[in-house]
């Protein structure tokens, strides 16, 4: 069996899981139809926390579908009024007030919203149509693209900040990004 690596700080993953859940859906989501049930098949989902970065992770490979996940980050507004407090501390603590921010994976817009009232000039990326499409409904300069290398020509470089919420999982090679 060969060591894997963590995908973030590629030091060797411990040799046994730390949890394991076996024969479970292979997909989150485009879940096959009463007729297509026969088709499916399971995964065996092997969980893994790195000891040197801590980063929790699976080592399979992606879903097909794993630049364009959607996510469910609505807020209620207990959160929103926690995370908006929170950011603002951050934004001022930094002193980044009117400084631009880059947030990776920006989905619909859910958090440049929020790091727009922390006093933030937002940009985002996503790769799935939709969601850009629902970003600049918003307002939002957002650039299709992932994190791969590819589509990351963003004229309003460099940024002052960066962020990303709810995306690292979805990242299957974060490490191949600074090789380039």
């Amino acid at each position: 069996m060969t060591t894997q690596l963590c995908r973030l700080c590629l030091a060797a993953l411990p040799k046994k899981a730390m949890l394991e859940l076996l024969d479970m859906p292979s997909a989150a989501q485009h879940l096959p139809s009463k007729d297509e049930l026969h088709l499916d098949r399971g995964t065996d989902l092997r969980i893994f926390e790195c000891s040197q970065c801590g980063l929790v992770q699976t080592c399979q490979e992606p879903v097909a579908y794993y630049k364009e996940v959607i996510r469910a980050s609505a807020f209620s507004s207990e959160m929103a009024a926690f995370r908006k407090k929170q950011l603002r501390k951050w934004v001022n603590k930094y002193q980044l007030v009117n400084h631009s921010i880059l947030e990776i994976g920006t989905g619909k817009g859910e958090y440049l919203q929020l790091l727009q009232q922390a006093g933030l000039k937002v940009y985002g990326t996503e790769f799935g149509n939709s969601a850009v499409q629902t970003c600049h409904h918003l307002g939002f300069e957002v650039f299709k693209a992932f994190p791969d290398g590819s589509g990351l020509n963003l004229k309003d470089a460099p940024f002052d900040a960066f962020a990303s919420f709810n995306f690292m999982e979805h990242w299957p090679h974060p490490k191949k990004l600074s090789e380039m």
